[in-house]
């Protein structure tokens, strides 16, 4: 083309052809590259099929961060492919820090969906030693969920719902509840397992032995002391006769023990029968737990508390009987 010869209005019309040309370019290869992303994404790496997958995005956490995170936990295939969509579409910065749970299917924007919702939040406080019923109590009093959707998430559970202070989203799960709560009760006594593997007894003996002694005493030095009475009843064969076993079994606070209730026939009933009881009576704290891990040797056989929460303790049933008298008349 032999531009001498061209007038203004011809040259204009060659770059405006040549300025289209390029736009047309750019858009098909602009859409070539999603085909080719979703290609790789789904089709050749179809996602995965979830089970309950707990994944928590800490406070500040980058895209990156999650996109590993995500991986590791086997909710997306692939870590650049998951970075260059959240890339394309500008979300690299809008997911939000919480508890996420991951069950069934998700593609990736159903993986990025899930991440970027915004509800409000609240804080919750879980006690020490309250059941998995008294927990699923309070969220459904406080308008979270139904007990009895959170009773069923945390039937394999029972002791490791960990008590302490959460800050929850309105709309977060059962099943998130429990996961968070699990997780955070592993976190919390990782430190026990090398000490428990020494003692010889298994991790879930001592979540039980926590959780009566939870019930049983609220001083530190007086639950270690108990808990190397209650070990040692249990290694000779002695029946461990812990009152919180009936009031679990009865549900009434305050029990004075009657003969019915000594008879009831469970195998939580630590008066009928030797042994720990069947599971746990509760979701113990730390320092229960810690207490069950390391328990104080002494004569000790007998122990009890008077109306004001003072320990007594005894070598003999006769020493035994003989406090009874003079503390719980």
């Amino acid at each position: 083309m032999n531009l001498k010869n061209m007038n203004i209005r011809d040259l204009f019309s060659f770059r405006s052809s040549k300025t289209d040309g390029a736009l047309i370019f750019f858009g098909f290869f602009f859409i070539a590259a999603i085909i080719l992303f979703y290609a790789y994404s789904f089709s050749f790496f179809l996602p995965p099929v979830l089970d309950n997958v707990l994944f928590i995005i800490p406070e500040g956490a980058s895209a990156s961060v999650v996109a590993e995170t995500l991986f590791q936990k086997g909710v997306i295939r692939s870590q650049k492919s998951f970075l260059f969509y959240v890339k394309l579409i500008n979300a690299e910065k809008t997911f939000r820090p919480g508890i996420f749970v991951f069950s069934g299917t998700y593609l990736m924007p159903d993986v990025i969906n899930k991440l970027q919702r915004f509800p409000s939040a609240r804080t919750v406080t879980l006690l020490e030693g309250w059941t998995t019923e008294q927990i699923g109590d309070y969220f459904e009093k406080e308008g979270f969920f139904l007990k009895s959707a959170f009773v069923e998430a945390a039937t394999q559970y029972d002791g490791m719902l960990f008590p302490d202070t959460y800050e929850l989203y309105v709309d977060v799960t059962p099943q998130e509840v429990v996961a968070a709560l699990y997780q955070n009760f592993q976190q919390r006594t990782a430190h026990l397992q090398e000490t428990i593997e020494k003692s010889g007894r298994n991790f879930s003996d001592i979540v039980i032995m926590g959780s009566l002694l939870e019930k049983e005493s609220h001083d530190s030095a007086d639950r270690r002391i108990i808990s190397g009475i209650l070990w040692k009843r249990l290694d000779n064969n002695h029946p461990l006769q812990v009152d919180a076993t009936l009031t679990f079994l009865t549900k009434r606070n305050g029990l004075k023990l009657t003969t019915d209730d000594l008879a009831i026939d469970s195998p939580y009933n630590t008066y009928k029968y030797a042994g720990l009881p069947a599971g746990p009576i509760g979701n113990p704290g730390l320092d229960a737990i810690e207490a069950a891990a390391f328990p104080e040797e002494s004569p000790y056989w007998y122990y009890l508390h008077d109306k004001y929460g003072n320990p007594y303790y005894a070598s003999t049933f006769e020493e035994h009987k003989q406090n009874k008298f003079k503390y719980l008349r």
